[in-house]
């Protein structure tokens, strides 16, 4: 009995060292950078509360009142732009999944003219890819002819393939029509 004791203070005994050993010789973890001020979003100022005040949903992206839609557009757009320009990973992403959801339902014309203005190759490919998503499941009619009615190849199947994709889950025979109907990719789409 006495032994067992013995081994199993030896076992604690070397276990403790091990982590002591670990702490003392290991190198010391690296410290985050604090973010850069421009990976910060501007605060958003309000003036005086009207009477169609403000919403701010869970998220805590302002919400502009349905009073002026073309200015909560521009406001949107000018958000999702500063997002893109940031090299803070986590500001994009939140801007291609929060901010593009609420333009394209907002204006998904104006969801699909910003992708056109991206740079960014892989960027603006992602761009594409989830207006198409977004607007197929807003009205997959006025996005299939967005898509159809793009100037590059690739993006506009691309953006076929997602509406096509969105129109398989309720019609998956008329998906397969339109996309062997309006694909241009030269490959074959059985």
């Amino acid at each position: 009995m006495k032994f067992k004791r013995l081994l199993v203070f030896a076992g604690l005994g070397l276990c403790l060292m091990g982590i002591l050993f670990d702490r003392v010789f290991s190198p010391p973890a690296p410290v985050e950078s604090p973010r850069a001020a421009s990976d910060v979003p501007a605060p958003v100022r309000f003036s005086a509360p009207s009477a169609a005040s403000t919403l701010i949903p869970r998220s805590g992206a302002p919400r502009i009142s349905p009073a002026d839609p073309s200015a909560a557009v521009l406001k949107l757009l000018g958000e999702i732009q500063q997002a893109f320009a940031s090299t803070n990973l986590e500001t994009r992403e939140f801007a291609l999944t929060n901010l593009l959801a609420e333009l394209v339902q907002q204006d998904a014309a104006a969801a699909g003219r910003l992708a056109e203005t991206i740079t960014d190759p892989d960027l603006r490919e992602e761009v594409f890819r989830r207006v198409a998503q977004l607007w197929a499941a807003q009205d997959p009619a006025s996005a299939l002819t967005w898509a159809g009615a793009l100037t590059f190849e690739f993006e506009r199947d691309s953006a076929l393939n997602e509406v096509c994709l969105h129109l398989a889950g309720s019609d998956p025979a008329a998906a397969f029509h339109t996309r062997e109907r309006l694909l241009t990719d030269g490959q074959p789409h059985a």
